[in-house]
């Protein structure tokens, strides 16, 4: 148990460790290359501008200003904190990755998996990972453990799970929501097998030094048994400090490869990323696997794009290694990629194939949409001319996700995070492996070869990459003596040589293919320095090219640096010895802080020959002592070096301030400023001045010069709001250099005079007040006083601004009236002067206060026959004398009936007020009394006069039925009459059993005898059982109240049921209903029948009247879509008093004759077969019959519903095709019959069987031709009882099949069938050649028929010299499949008027001189462009082959021939004079035979020069010769 909590504590860790490293949504800005100086100090360089270099501790400006405090009182708050570029960008709502503990488990055992998701603040209340078994079923892991962004699933597995398990949907429940990702749509494939190993398990990745491996990480136990979570959170936690020691060196390393990316020359970066690796097989078919071909064509395309000129080229894997989606592209981001190329075999069912490109859209980052468009099309040219099929080049969008602007991003990882990173990444799918065709062109080698060329040649194409010897100087730093010297186009085995002129000193360095970068040092040349020459040669020694470069001699320098005499201006002259000829700029870096924030960075010009000098700006810094020099020179290739560091001294300014000369009376005095000090004179002095602690009156004085040289600023209140209190002033002197300093010269107090606020009743009645304050002149001048009153009972909620006036005295005074406020008790008066800058101020305040009104009440004289009482209010007191009396009365709890009375005044000057119940909607109970009285003044007190009780009389409610039928029931309300006058009487009355439901209010009528009464019919509510009756009666106001209730019984009907009289033939029987009782007699009965368990098939039966009084229903399984089993049912009787009763009457089994299904082979040539359904029409109408039907061999794979018809005799039949199969062995139908209501049920199966081909004889070989190796299969003809369609021969040498290939059978006169086997299209493997044969039969059906060997010995290319392989038919077939028109006017002048007699020549000139025709007629046919020329060779002159058409030439200016014959034989010759040194059969007719090195390209693959080992060849285009070998490989297949 501690080993597995251990191991899943290592999971963890490690999944924390990768999101720290490798964290697909997690990134980090790189650190930049730092240079050593002399004297220790590290300064990085501008991409960086951080120094940290010990700087003056002397106080500067920014500091001081930051806080100018006293007391904690600041002028100037500026925020020092610094935005950093390298903040970690986290997640949103995303997966980061997954990761499988364990890829390969024996049972018993737990598979572990983490999900990293977003940055852990999410709201995640719960997941769970579905997982898909190799057989077609799910499963699903539930949470174990959350740990921040990580979610930890486990799961045990026995030997019954055994199988391959891939990893399919993350759901999770995010902010109450439960949503999902689908792994897939973000490229996560994610496998592990039970007991099996999955496609690619057992890869392992060789070198990566950037892995962390579990023993690293594993230093922490993390316990997630319950209750040690806490535990558990504490050590993952340490085992992240532990790993991030690690991921320092790791990002150390990407930031050492990105470095050296920024430094590279200017060629194109290509980085080619094989797909899957590792645990990532990718698609697997034909006993290939996908990976393994990826990284075979990315190889081969790397070797053929070095080649090129300008191109550097990288690989994401070179072995078969696991690599994320995003991972891969920020390898290329790394590596400084111009364009990723991502390289994939496509899979999908047998029949796709081909060729597709997929490439950025044109939404967010739209600039690498173009170029990768154009690149998918310059590669999908290159793949569709190797003769694979054209499916386009395509962009694929995402359904619901989308880029930062909010347009859809691009569904293919790859290309999305290539955009994010700034450069087009685009998706090659070279082929299917999943088609036999593509799959047996991709197992052989030369074809993975020819798919890298391809690949690469696009790439070329795409960015105008060129071939050729070229020597570049690139990187060269003549300080420390390096350079890098790039060589290509030598071809292999090339040599150069590095000498130095004037010492001899020299190297030669040996090229084992045709680029590579030679490392110059002159460490390896005796360290002499001056002229180097570098020349390159061929392998035979030829010199190509010759280059030379300087190394400086010495590149020392000196720093000087020299002030003006105002210390405004620094000059800095840098003076170089000899200045490398690659240094393009000097930049000095100044800065005077410590933490070098001030850093600026200074370009210096270059005044003469190694002479450089830069200007230092005091005002730049504006910071007095050390200033830090530091000089830097940048060399072509993007590399700084530092140079060295200096330091010089800036001095700081000084002076003295005081305050002087305080007027009290006027709020005033001065700040004067004087010796001061400072060479570059005095900008401006500014004296900052406050009294309020928030700085809001805060002033900035400009000091004016006295004739004295001194400064002074005068202060005055009036510019601080009349603030009066302590003032603090502050000085800040600035320097002509743009230098400011600081002095504190301490406070000044400013005191305010008394002033005198008094509030009087004016009338001695409370009604209304005089407020007044005096003595406030002295505030200068103020434009108002506001008087703020308010009662402090209700809070301020009364509060009013009364606006005082000025009188004759100075004073300002105003009054107040009570009225506005309506209030007793304790007023509070706030008095606010306003100045003349329109700033209030607070000046003092008084009370006064106004006092609450009495009283004395009771409730007299009740009288309860006419509900009324009477409310006495005495003894009330109040200096402003009564208003008003007023006596709210109520009943309802809610006041709903309240009713306020207007007291009358009593001669004994009391009040007295009469309540009636009439006014309160007659309501019965306890009522309320309170009292208010409200005074001349306007308050208003009140007070509970207390409560009186109030009753009605007794009253009855009767129900009786009338009729005794129970169909209606009189109800009565009787001794209303008290109430009063009555708008009406309601009976609300419902069945118990519904629970209201059926509730029906009935109006009542007023009778003879003054009672209410109504009618109730029970057909109203339909139901049996308790009926509850409730009265309400409305008064004449619309009050409506309840009187009472009364309840009575309805009886509920009885039955008896019986099921007769069963028709097995017809379907039917009977349900009989006898013995009903109802006291209101039987309105209906209805008997519901049904068969389906979902009720979908019911039928309700209305059941007839029988003579001796019982009810009877028929039922037909028609009416039940002839449905066969138990059926239901049930009885249902409804009373005339629409009360309605249910019972279950019992179930039936129904039952279905035999019917018969048949299939017959009409014809004999099991071609199609005819299925009869017999015997079906007594299901009645049926819509139409379906016979599914497939081949028992491939499980369903070729299900097909076959759509019945109705033949003459009633039978449904229909036709099976066995080429909608293409399947020998046993075949199965189900027969469904859809009724014509729409359902669908099945009837049986039947069988048949499908014989396969079969061969009469042996297979046998013949025609072996020992110079090539090739030879003739015969295949006996085949027998099939459909007939044969084809005949396909599979051949091939190499065990791994890749070599393998498709021949086409060609049926003979004698029936048999036979193919020419050539190694040309078997990479030229000499070995044992094996051989299969499958027969395609008519009915579609493909059939292994047997098998048959040959040893052969080949030679390595397609020689020029031997046999013709090809006829005039295919020649004929091969130029037609171009789509062009044979030129049959132009070449019948020449002899030549039809197509045939032209490859006719070919055959005749070729057979003469033994050259191969098939060789002379592909070569013309790509020289002329089948036949329609165009170039600067005419039709006219019969040059078939370019001969004489050299660069340069004019149009026409190329060897001519009299006619056809003679310009065939020409191209003949010129062939043979490259593929022998045997003499010509015929007179020499080739202008150029004599120009030809006899014997130099024997193969037609060395007729392309770059491709001849001897660089000799018929034309310098790349693949010239392997070009013409691809197109007689489609002409002899043709």
């Amino acid at each position: 148990m501690k080993r597995g909590r251990r191991r899943i504590a290592c999971l963890l860790s490690i999944a924390m460790a990768i999101s720290v490293l490798f964290g697909g949504n997690v990134y980090a800005a790189d650190s930049t290359g730092v240079e050593t100086l002399q004297n220790g100090t590290d300064i990085e360089t501008e991409q960086s501008p951080d120094i940290d270099e010990t700087a003056s501790s002397n106080a500067e400006l920014n500091d001081e200003m930051q806080s100018v405090s006293e007391e904690g009182q600041t002028v100037e708050e500026e925020s020092d904190e610094e935005v950093t570029d390298d903040a970690a960008l986290t997640s949103q709502g995303l997966i980061n990755y997954v990761s499988v503990d364990c890829p390969y488990l024996e049972t018993p055992a737990d598979q572990n998996i983490v999900i990293s998701y977003g940055d852990g603040s999410e709201n995640v209340s719960g997941a769970r990972i579905v997982i898909r078994k190799d057989d077609g079923g799910t499963l699903e892991m539930e949470l174990s453990k959350k740990e921040g962004e990580l979610f930890l699933f486990t799961y045990s597995f026995d030997e019954t799970a055994s199988g391959v398990y891939e990893l399919v949907d993350f759901i999770y429940t995010q902010d109450g929501v439960e949503q999902t990702i689908h792994l897939a749509d973000i490229g996560v494939e994610s496998m592990f097998g039970v007991n099996e190993e999955y496609p690619g398990y057992g890869a392992t990745s060789e070198g990566n030094s950037e892995q962390i491996t579990t023993q690293e990480l594993e230093m922490s136990v993390v316990d997630v048994e319950t209750g040690e979570v806490e535990a558990a959170t504490a050590d993952v936690e340490e085992a992240i400090e532990a790993a991030e020691e690690q991921v320092e060196t790791v990002q150390g390393s990407r930031t050492s490869r990105a470095a050296d990316a920024s430094s590279r020359s200017e060629d194109l970066v290509v980085v080619l990323d094989p797909g899957h690796g590792g645990r990532d097989g990718g698609a697997s078919a034909n006993g290939l696997v996908e990976k393994e071909l990826n990284l075979k064509i990315a190889q081969y395309c790397k070797a053929e794009l070095e080649q090129y000129n300008g191109v550097t080229v990288y690989m994401t894997r070179t072995d078969d290694t696991y690599l994320d989606i995003d991972e891969r592209v920020y390898k290329a981001r790394d590596m400084a990629a111009d364009v990723l190329v991502s390289i994939h075999i496509n899979s999908a069912g047998a029949a796709a194939s081909g060729a597709e490109v997929y490439y950025p859209n044109d939404h967010y980052n739209p600039s690498v949409h173009e170029p990768g468009k154009n690149l998918a099309q310059q590669i999908q040219n290159q793949l569709v001319s190797l003769g694979l099929a054209d499916r386009g080049i395509k962009v694929r969008n995402t359904v619901n996700d989308i880029y930062p602007d909010g347009s859809k991003q691009d569904y293919y990882g790859i290309i999305r995070y290539s955009k994010l990173c700034g450069f087009p990444g685009i998706i090659v799918e070279h082929a299917f492996i999943s088609n036999p065709s593509d799959a047996a062109k991709l197992a052989q080698e030369s074809f993975l070869q020819q798919l890298g060329i391809a690949d690469a040649t696009g790439i070329a194409n795409s960015y105008g990459l060129s071939k050729g010897p070229n020597i570049d100087i690139e990187n060269k730093n003549d300080f420390e003596g390096t350079a890098k010297i790039n060589v290509s186009g030598l071809g292999s085995n090339g040599t150069v040589k590095v000498w130095n002129e004037e010492t001899g000193a020299s190297k030669e360095y040996v090229l084992a293919s045709g680029k590579q970068t030679i490392e110059f040092n002159v460490a390896d040349y005796n360290g002499d320095r001056g002229t180097y020459y570098v020349e390159a040669f061929n392998s035979s020694g030829q010199s190509l090219m010759k280059e030379t470069f300087y190394v400086s001699k010495d590149t020392s320098s000196t720093i000087t640096i020299n002030p003006n005499e105002t210390e405004t201006e620094y000059v800095v002259n840098i003076q170089f010895a000899d200045m490398p000829s690659e240094v393009t700029a000097v930049q000095v870096p100044v800065w005077t802080k410590d933490d070098q924030s001030d850093l600026k960075w200074l370009n210096a010009t270059q005044v003469s020959s190694g002479n450089w000098q830069a200007i230092i700006k005091v005002r730049d810094f504006k910071v007095s002592g050390t200033y830090n020099v530091h000089v830097y020179a940048t060399l072509k290739c993007g590399t700084q070096l530092g140079l060295a560091g200096t330091s010089m001294e800036v001095s700081k300014p000084s002076f003295d301030g005081e305050i002087q000369n305080y007027n009290a009376e006027e709020g005033t005095f001065e700040v004067v400023i004087s010796a001061i000090n400072s060479l570059s004179g005095v900008d401006t002095i500014q004296v900052p001045v406050w009294c309020a602690d928030d700085q809001s009156d805060l002033v900035w004085y400009n000091a004016d010069k006295q004739d004295d040289g001194s400064y002074k600023a005068k202060i005055s209140i009036a510019n601080h709001n009349y603030s009066i209190g302590t003032y603090k002033i502050h000085v800040y002197l600035t320097a002509g250099n743009g230098i400011c300093v600081f002095k504190n010269l301490g406070t000044q107090e400013v005191s305010l005079p008394n002033t005198q606020i008094s509030a009087e009743s004016i009338d001695g009645k409370e009604m209304r007040y005089l407020l007044k304050v005096s003595n406030i002149g002295l505030l200068g001048n103020v434009r108002g006083v506001s008087f703020a009153t308010w009662s402090e009972k209700g809070g301020q909620d009364d509060l009013v601004w009364y606006a005082g006036h000025k009188n004759a005295d100075g004073n300002w005074e105003t009054t107040i009236d009570i009225q506005d406020h309506k209030t007793t008790g304790t007023y509070e008066v706030d008095v606010y002067y306003t100045l003349a800058n329109g700033v209030m101020k607070g000046l003092g305040s008084t009370f006064f206060e106004v006092s609450v009104p009495s009283m004395t009440t009771s409730i007299e004289n009740y009288n309860e026959e006419k509900g009324t009482f009477e409310v006495v209010v005495r003894d009330i007191g109040s200096p402003s004398g009564i208003d008003r009396v007023q006596v709210p009365v109520w009943c309802a709890s809610d006041q709903s009936d309240i009713r306020w009375y207007d007291a009358e005044k009593q001669s004994d000057g009391s009040y007295k007020a009469k309540v009636s119940i009439a006014n309160h909607n007659f309501a019965i109970g306890t009522y309320q009394v309170h009292v208010y009285v409200t005074a001349k003044n306007g308050v208003t007190q009140g007070t509970i006069a207390g409560t009186q009780e109030v009753s009605l009389p007794h009253m009855e409610i009767i129900a009786e039925d009338t009729t005794g039928k129970e169909m209606t029931y009189k109800v009565q309300a009787t001794n209303i009459g008290l109430l009063g006058v009555l708008k009406n009487v309601m009976f609300a009355t419902w069945s118990e059993k519904g629970g209201q439901d059926d509730l029906v209010w009935y109006a009542g009528h007023k009778n003879a005898d003054g009672n209410w009464e109504t009618t109730i019919d029970i057909q109203d509510h339909k139901t049996a059982g308790s009926y509850e009756v409730d009265v309400y009666y409305t008064l004449a106001n619309g009050v409506i109240k309840g009187l009472g209730s009364t309840f009575f019984e309805v009886s509920v009907p009885s039955m008896t049921t019986s099921i007769e009289n069963y028709n097995e033939e017809k379907g039917t029987f009977e349900v009989v209903v006898g013995d009903i009782g109802s006291p209101s007699g039987v309105d209906r009965v209805q008997v519901p029948v049904w068969c389906a368990s979902d009720q979908s098939d019911i039928r309700w039966y209305d059941a007839e009247k029988q003579s001796d009084g019982s009810y009877k229903a028929k039922v037909s399984i028609a009416n039940h879509n002839f449905a066969i089993g138990t059926y239901q049912v049930h009885v249902y009787v409804t009373a005339k008093n629409g009360v309605t009763q249910g019972t279950i009457a019992g179930t039936h089994e129904v039952s279905l004759p035999d019917m018969e299904i048949i299939a017959e082979d009409t014809t004999g040539k099991e071609m199609t077969y005819k299925v009869q359904a017999t015997n079906i029409g007594l299901l009645g109408v049926l819509k139409n019959v379906m016979f599914a039907t497939w081949s028992e061999k491939g499980g369903q794979d070729d299900l097909v519903w076959y759509t019945g018809h109705k033949n003459a005799d009633g039978n449904w039949e229909t036709t099976i095709d066995i080429r909608d199969h293409k399947t020998a062995g046993i075949y199965q139908v189900d027969v469904y019959y859809t009724l014509a209501n729409g359902v669908m049920k099945g009837l049986g199966s039947t069988f048949f069987e499908v014989t396969g081909a079969s061969l009469t004889s042996e297979i046998s070989i013949k025609d072996y031709d020992d110079t090539t190796g090739s030879f003739t299969v015969v295949v006996p003809e085949p027998q099939s009882a459909s007939g044969v369609s084809s005949v396909l021969v599979p051949v091939c040498c190499s065990e791994d099949q890749s070599d393998i290939c498709w021949y086409g059978a060609k049926r003979q006169p004698d029936g048999t069938y036979t193919v020419s086997v050539d190694p040309m299209y078997h990479k030229y493997n000499s070995g044992l050649y094996k051989i299969h044969v499958y027969v395609v039969s008519n009915n579609g059906i493909q059939q292994n028929v047997g098998s048959a060997s040959q040893m052969v010995s080949a030679t390595q290319y397609y020689t020029i010299m031997g046999d013709t392989t090809v006829t005039i038919d295919q020649m004929v077939r091969y130029f037609e499949s171009s789509g062009h028109a044979y030129p049959s006017a132009a070449l019948g002048v020449g002899g030549a008027p039809t197509l045939e007699q032209f490859c006719l020549l070919y055959i005749e000139e070729a057979q003469v001189e033994g050259v191969r025709a098939e060789v002379a007629f592909a070569q013309a046919m790509k020289e002329t462009g089948w036949l329609q020329f165009g170039g600067i060779v005419k039709i006219e002159q019969f040059n078939f082959a370019g001969i004489g058409a050299l660069d340069g030439n004019s149009s026409g200016d190329c060897a001519s021939f009299p006619d056809v014959r003679t310009g065939v034989r020409a191209q003949i010759q010129h062939l043979k004079a490259y593929g022998s040194t045997d003499p010509l059969v015929n007179s020499q007719v080739d202008p150029r035979f004599h120009l030809v090195k006899r014997g130099s390209a024997q193969y037609v693959e060395w007729l392309g020069q770059k491709e001849n080992p001897s660089g000799a060849g018929w034309a310098t285009s790349v693949n010239y010769g392997y070009s013409i070998v691809s197109m007689i490989k489609v002409l002899k297949n043709i």
